[in-house]
């Protein structure tokens, strides 16, 4: 199952949900962690990328999947984007026709992945090319959200741009300070708890901390998924 992690602007904790979802699901499924951000890599600040190469290399068609994946525990890998500045000015000056060749090769890709059992997609975040690709070949999206006015206003807009993608849609309420009810348009999978004690030093929060009320929420969304066949 492929689950993109989405969210209509940056600062959702979007990259915070899909490390530590992925971790989880590891405890006891096949996971493969994918950072989709081509724009704003992070997550090669957090693994080694050894001899691996980066996913951009994999969509251009210069590397296969055996050569992007690099192995954090047995049942953890991931796949890296580049953080070089030249290829963030390569992908930031691809036109549609190039974009489209990579969408053919992510449908290829999917097939590809078929040994995991979850693919967990973290994306830049908006309405770029790339995301709404990433959104296209997904088994599940996870829409991730803070439950403030600018946040809310953002889903309405991406929900309507992506109304057409007949993919299982679902919100994650994030940082919430108090038990709120909203009216939307899509099914809420789990709300995280905010906390001060959230930081981005170390990749998998629920790791360190498996008592805290924000890996409970964490968890809460792990059980939304694995009860449930999309």
């Amino acid at each position: 199952m492929i689950v993109t992690v989405h969210s209509f602007k940056g600062g959702t904790g979007k990259t915070f949900i899909a490390l530590n979802l992925a971790y989880m699901l590891s405890r006891s499924n096949k996971v493969c962690l994918i950072d989709f951000d081509f724009r704003a890599p992070s997550l090669y600040l957090f693994f080694g990328r050894g001899n691996a190469r980066y996913i951009n290399e994999l969509l251009d068609g210069s590397a296969k999947l055996e050569d992007c994946l690099i192995r954090v525990s047995e049942n953890l890998s991931v796949m890296l984007a580049s953080p070089k500045l030249e290829d963030i000015r390569k992908d930031l000056r691809r036109d549609d026709r190039e974009e489209m060749r990579i969408l053919e090769r992510l449908i290829a890709l999917k097939s590809e992945l078929n040994d995991f059992d979850y693919v967990i997609v973290d994306t830049s975040p908006g309405l770029s090319y790339r995301s709404i690709n990433a959104l296209l070949i997904s088994d599940l999206i996870l829409l991730v959200v803070r439950a403030d006015r600018l946040d809310l206003n953002g889903l309405k807009t991406l929900l309507e741009v992506i109304k057409e993608i007949k993919t299982p849609k679902f919100v994650v309420l994030n940082r919430v300070v108090r038990d709120v009810e909203l009216d939307l348009n899509v099914p809420i999978a789990a709300k995280i708890p905010c906390s001060c004690d959230v930081s981005m030093d170390h990749p998998f929060f629920v790791e360190r901390f498996p008592q805290h009320n924000v890996t409970r929420g964490i968890e809460e969304l792990v059980k939304f998924i694995a009860n449930r066949q999309f």
